[in-house]
Order: C-alpha cells, then structure tokens, then sequence
C-alpha cells in the first residue's frame, strides 16, 4: 500500500492553516524534502539573525582589518626585552602559556581552566620559565597548567623533532666546529 503524497504542510513557526509545500524551502534530509518552516518565516528569522548581527564589513574595511591585525603580529613580543613589565597581555603571543592552541585540529583551550587573568598563576609566559633557568618537571607543570607525566611527554617529542630537524643539526654542527 503506498501512502498518499503530501501536497501540504503546517508551518512549525506560524502554524495556522497548511500551506502548499512550494511555500517550504527543500531540505533532503527531512522525510517529506522540505523544511518545517515556510519560506516566510525562514527569510524572517534570517533578518532578525542578521540585525544581531550587524551591518556587514564592506570589503574595504575587511581588507584594513585584515592590514592592522598583520601590524598587530608584527608588534607581539619576539624576546623578553619587548614584553611589558608585570602580567603579559598578550594572550596571542606565541609564548603565552594561558591557552592551548591547537592547529591541527584549530581548537584553542585555556589551560588555567579560567577565563580571568587574576586567576592565573603569576608566569604565564615560556620566557619568564625559561629565564628561571632549570627547572623540574613538577614545577614547570605547575606554572603551565599540566601534570609532570604531561611535560615529560611535551619535552621528549619536542627533543625528538630537533633530533629530526635538519635545520637544527646544520646550526648545531657549525657550532660545533667553530
């Protein structure tokens, strides 16, 4: 027994009366190809989504968007001379241990697990933890927000990578012949 073909829906926004399914917008994945809402109401919800939104950029103010944030890189700390004194503020320093970014999977975690600075511990920057000198495992877990098995593991696969760097073993010969 075949079941009969709709030919009309009811709206799941406006409700009232079924309307003619060419009033819906396809959608494959649904059983009958089209969506729980008319067309009317999704083009409304799609402007009132856009009044949150704002006014969209031209693409001139795109492109100095894009201009300041390749001068903002360009001032990001490179030695602990240009950091400023006291608290780094520069989450997006690549020395600031504060979060975890991940781009393989393009993920960025906190690795404090809080969002406020004042909860943070004091050095939150790989420079002020390398300007300590030696440290132990247990400390540097500590001040990076891991435990001492989690930094065994960071420093044995970054040692592997400059083992495997040939880069880094052309520096390290002419250092060594000098």
């Amino acid at each position: 027994m075949n079941a009969p073909i709709p030919t009309s829906k009811v709206c799941r926004r406006c409700g009232g009366d079924p309307k003619p399914l060419g009033e819906f917008y396809p959608d494959a994945r649904l059983r009958d190809g089209r969506q729980n809402i008319c067309s009317a109401c999704s083009r409304e919800l799609n402007r009132e989504a856009a009044k949150k939104r704002g006014p969209r950029p031209s693409k001139r103010a795109v492109a100095l968007a894009a201009e300041a944030n390749r001068d903002a890189v360009r001032v990001l700390p490179m030695t602990r001379g240009d950091c400023p004194p006291g608290k780094c503020g520069f989450v997006s320093c690549r020395h600031h241990t504060a979060l975890e970014v991940s781009h393989r999977t393009g993920t960025i975690k906190l690795a404090f697990g809080s969002e406020d600075p004042d909860d943070w511990p004091e050095v939150v920057c790989a420079l002020d933890l390398a300007d300590g000198g030696p440290m132990t495992l247990e400390t540097i877990g500590e001040a990076m927000g891991m435990i001492r098995e989690r930094v065994r593991q960071v420093e044995e696969a970054a040692l592997r990578k400059l083992r495997n760097d040939v880069r880094v073993l052309k520096v390290l010969a002419g250092v060594l012949e000098e």
